[in-house]
């Protein structure tokens, strides 16, 4: 199958209507804006994963993969959204209670969560990633705290 553009669109659209308050223009754009944020381009088949702002780009990943551009996209807009979640989870926390684990991993394991919710393959790999891409941050004391989270 040749990926198109409104085959992304259609995918991160999906993504979007199972994420509560959002849009899908704020997974990813497709195409370069003056504000930093991901765009996509396909051409002739291929996905073109770029954040960049007017003409820096931060970064730039290709694919033939369908899914892996859904992933990247899928993985961008739950970053922001844990961060959310986490701080609301914290307001509705009993005063004088035990302080938990640390706010980055209790963030991770909400956006482990999300990517769970929008596919269990998402969930595990994001977790997997976790030591490269988060040095510090234990994998397993985000799975920990994400066996703790409390059911949506």
């Amino acid at each position: 199958m040749t990926i198109t553009v409104e085959d992304v669109r259609a995918g991160v659209e999906r993504i979007a209507a199972r994420l509560d308050g959002v849009e899908w223009r704020d997974l990813v754009g497709f195409a370069a804006s003056y504000e930093l944020r991901p765009y996509i381009e396909v051409h002739d088949g291929v996905v073109h994963w770029i954040l960049g702002e007017r003409s820096d780009v931060l970064d730039r990943r290709t694919t033939r993969d369908l899914d892996e551009a859904l992933y990247w996209a899928a993985r961008e807009a739950t970053g922001p959204l844990s961060w959310r979640r986490r701080a609301a989870r914290q307001r509705l926390g009993t005063p004088g209670s035990e302080p938990g684990p640390p706010a980055r991993v209790v963030a991770l394991a909400e956006q482990t969560a999300l990517l769970r919710g929008l596919d269990p393959a998402w969930g595990r790999r994001f977790l997997t990633e976790l030591p490269a891409e988060h040095p510090g941050v234990p994998a397993a004391e985000v799975a920990a705290c994400l066996a703790d989270r409390p059911a949506d």
